[in-house]
């Protein structure tokens, strides 16, 4: 039997109410002891009124709901005690609830234990802490499709495609005799291999999408000094984030703003102007902006409009020609001096502000923010180590195929596959992973 475990649900400090969550087979019946109602008689998913005592001392008025086992949410008895939100009551409250013999819950906790106890899968799971964690529309969306199992059924129909395909291999051995229609040859299993091999590519692509959505896209800006790269980053998040003077290098670190643009968090990054410095400072700074060149999803090159091309500006051109890039040609409000050509070239003034909803746009089509409305997408580095896994056991078995081996490898190759998909949904899983994911939840969830 497990502890019956503790927690404050709710953020701690002044409020309307405060929520604290009791969870195990104890719950009830610990709980009784100090509330003035009678919750062992309580019926399932009712709220029960009364008081919180501490002996004969009424400590609070609160509101009790009541879920008993197995229809809750982490499949035990549980109670969630709504008391006044202040910090010294609740706390007061949490205190004396721990004085029952009750332990306070780790982080993620509850939902660890829906987890175990079948209530749901390791995807939901997950989910549930990117829906608190979700900062844009996007990755909002994304969550909750997550949760409410859109992703998890797409996971299990791909499952049972490899499956189905196993167990004929399987029948195809054991029973050769058996109806045409259902044995399998290697000439007949490497079609739906080969569709296998390109479904399990596409769901590791929209795989590294569901990670920028959930995490935010990198936008850096890029130029060299006094080209108006933080004017321009403060003109897109219409705040003054960053610092504008007429003197070169006042940058000398990366500056960061975010704004959202088609329901999507972008993470804007102005960076150290790149051009050549004995300054010591400066020199890391531009060092840094070389690194963020490698890890940006868009970059954006600035060039002063009114001033011809320099070897400054041609190194910033190469360094980025094989990244995805707008030419921002900024102060379109001087004389035109740049000869540059090309689809993906902007000319716009950031000090007034001009022609941002253009800039905008060409982001919206670097970006490629075409994104399905269903956004059945896994959404962490693990999901995608695992696909890989997957990825590499339907290769093989593939290659086995046109090597003409014998199906009982093919088999065992499938066979693979289908373990790492259960480590995906958490049918097979370890303690330690387990631990190390829902340390990452917050307390009371």
């Amino acid at each position: 039997m497990r502890h019956t475990v503790a927690n404050i649900s709710t953020a701690l400090g002044q409020g309307a109410i405060a929520i604290i969550r009791i969870s195990g087979q104890e719950a009830i019946e610990k709980i009784d002891k100090i509330f003035t109602g009678n919750l062992v008689k309580a019926l399932p998913n009712t709220i029960q009124y009364g008081f919180i005592k501490d002996g004969n001392k009424k400590l609070d008025e609160v509101m009790i709901s009541v879920f008993k086992a197995p229809k809750s949410f982490t499949g035990e008895d549980m109670l969630e005690i709504n008391c006044h939100g202040g910090s010294y009551i609740t706390g007061l409250i949490f205190k004396l609830v721990l004085n029952q013999g009750i332990k306070p819950a780790e982080r993620g906790e509850f939902t660890k234990r829906a987890f175990l106890n079948g209530r749901i899968d390791i995807l939901k799971a997950e989910a549930i802490n990117d829906i608190i964690n979700a900062d844009s529309a996007e990755s909002l969306k994304l969550a909750n499709n997550q949760l409410f199992g859109k992703t998890s059924q797409m996971i299990k129909e791909f499952y049972e495609r490899i499956l189905m395909l196993y167990t004929k291999i399987n029948v195809s051995i054991d029973y050769p005799e058996y109806d045409d229609d259902y044995l399998v040859t290697n000439e007949i299993a490497l079609p739906e291999i080969n569709k296998l091999i390109e479904e399990t590519e596409a769901i590791i692509q929209n795989a590294h999408k569901g990670i920028l959505i959930k995490n935010g896209l990198k936008v850096l800006i890029l130029g060299k000094p006094n080209v108006g790269k933080s004017s321009l980053l403060n003109a897109i998040i219409a705040e003054d984030k960053a610092i504008v003077t007429d003197i070169p290098g006042t940058t000398r670190d990366v500056v960061e703003g975010m704004f959202y643009l088609a329901g999507l968090k972008i993470r804007l990054l102005d960076s150290a102007g790149v051009h050549q410095t004995n300054d010591p400072v400066e020199k890391i700074g531009i060092e840094k902006t070389k690194k963020l060149i490698a890890d940006a999803d868009l970059i954006l090159t600035v060039f002063d409009n009114s001033k011809v091309l320099t070897k400054e500006d041609e190194e910033i051109l190469k360094l980025t020609e094989t990244k995805k890039r707008i030419i921002v040609l900024n102060k379109k409000d001087l004389n035109a001096k740049p000869k540059l050509k090309g689809e993906n070239i902007i000319l716009l003034s950031a000090v007034k502000e001009s022609n941002l909803a253009d800039l905008e746009n060409k982001m919206k089509s670097a970006l490629d923010l075409k994104i399905n409305d269903d956004l059945c997408y896994l959404s962490n580095v693990f999901h995608i180590s695992r696909l890989e896994k997957v990825l590499e056991a339907l290769e093989q078995a593939k290659e086995l195929i046109n090597k003409n081996n014998s199906l009982e490898l093919v088999a065992f190759s499938l066979n693979s596959a289908l373990d790492v998909l259960k480590e995906i949904t958490g049918e097979n899983y370890n303690l330690d992973f387990l631990d190390k994911m829902f340390a990452n939840f917050c307390l009371g969830k």
